[in-house]
């Protein structure tokens, strides 16, 4: 509670301030922590609205790809965990993912690949959720640290997990052991 409140003050000290590239970086921070801590407190959906333009307004005036990818990975994570509005993530988290394919940053691309396999594995897609993880744990190539720093685990092992989920769940199971 009090990580949240802290980047709510900023935004709100922010807003009293003249903008450069400094608090346009420190604002789009501001709106990727509340965001990501959001499902912790549960914010009202307007705040999460609200956040998440007011961030993806700043991320394209930076016109940093990562951070708007970052920004939507974020907002979908929130929209899906507590209000459950699973299309609107779906639609976040596959447009993150095509940001960062352009980039080229493979620990984005892992992260994003794991997630939305997650969020395919809960709206009872099993054949999707396996060709996106299946897609990145050829990204990952068996490197159980790649995203682990941004996320705080291994989304390589996770997709793991997944895989052999999805594959039970279609009746693979010779190839889900």
């Amino acid at each position: 509670l009090e990580a949240i409140r802290h980047w709510q003050a900023v935004r709100r000290l922010l807003s009293e301030v003249s903008e450069s590239p400094e608090t346009v970086s420190l604002g789009t921070a501001a709106c990727l922590w509340i965001l990501n801590l959001e499902w912790r407190v549960w914010l009202p959906e307007e705040e999460i609205a609200q956040v998440f333009e007011h961030g993806k307004a700043l991320a394209e005036r930076s016109g940093d790809l990562t951070t708007r990818a970052r920004l939507l990975y974020v907002y979908g994570s929130a929209v899906f965990i507590g209000p459950g509005r699973y299309r609107e993530a779906l639609a976040a988290l596959e447009e993150a993912l095509a940001l960062v394919e352009k980039t080229g940053d493979l620990e984005h691309r892992v992260v994003l690949h794991h997630r939305l396999s997650y969020l395919l594995s809960l709206m009872g897609n099993p054949a999707e959720t396996l060709v996106v993880v299946e897609r990145g744990l050829a990204l990952a190539q068996g490197n159980i640290q790649l995203g682990a720093e941004w996320v705080g685990y291994s989304p390589c092992l996770l997709m793991l997990g997944m895989r052999a989920r999805s594959l039970m769940l279609m009746g693979r199971l010779a190839e889900a052991s």
